[in-house]
């Protein structure tokens, strides 16, 4: 079992807490060609997370103001620690610094652990409308009544999209279809 650290988003930080997501797509470290066939020890599709890891999740976040100048290695445990993801509305929090990147949560500040309980390699196109509410998307109901499952799952696709390309669309669109590697896992505490 390893320790591993992984970032999500606001949005996504709020399907964790309130149980929808389950799942996330991550790029592998590189694409492979177009002759690739899935295999768990291709070079290509190497990822960093582990059946059994842990991962403890990075999210943007803030301290009290007069907190602002330090580095987040020097900051005290009491430093009023607020996360982004629990903004109410949107609005400002009380007394706090800047907004600061997920990619500087430390371990010792996060809220929320998961463990990884299975990997596998796809084509980000292959989702199903299951994996759509595992990645904690809120598909509407009332579009899948009377589809068939190809059906389902082009609606799950089409409620998906928008979000992957909110985050990925520089590195590899939608459009692209490129490999990920996908992640399920389970909250648990730290």
């Amino acid at each position: 079992m390893t320790f591993r650290p992984i970032i999500f988003t606001a949005e996504s930080v709020r399907a964790i807490l309130a149980g929808r997501k389950t799942q996330t797509r991550r790029l592998p470290k590189r694409q492979p060609g177009n002759e690739y066939v899935p295999s768990p020890n291709n070079f290509y599709m190497h990822t960093d997370y582990v059946v059994g890891d842990l991962l403890w999740v990075r999210e943007a976040w803030a301290v009290n103001a007069a907190f602002n100048d330090l580095p987040p290695r020097d900051l005290p445990d009491n430093c009023g620690l607020h996360f982004l993801a629990s903004r109410n509305n949107g609005r400002p929090f009380q007394d706090t610094a800047k907004i600061r990147s997920a990619r500087f949560l430390l371990k010792k500040f996060a809220r929320i652990w998961v463990r990884v309980t299975a990997v596998r390699v796809e084509r980000l196109q292959e989702i199903t409308l299951r994996d759509v509410w595992a990645e904690g998307c809120e598909a509407r109901q009332f579009a899948l009544f009377g589809s068939d499952k190809e059906g389902r799952d082009k609606i799950g696709r089409l409620h998906f999209q928008p979000g992957w390309d909110s985050i990925n669309a520089k590195r590899a669109p939608w459009a692209s279809n490129p490999w990920v590697v996908v992640v399920t896992f389970e909250r648990v505490k730290p």
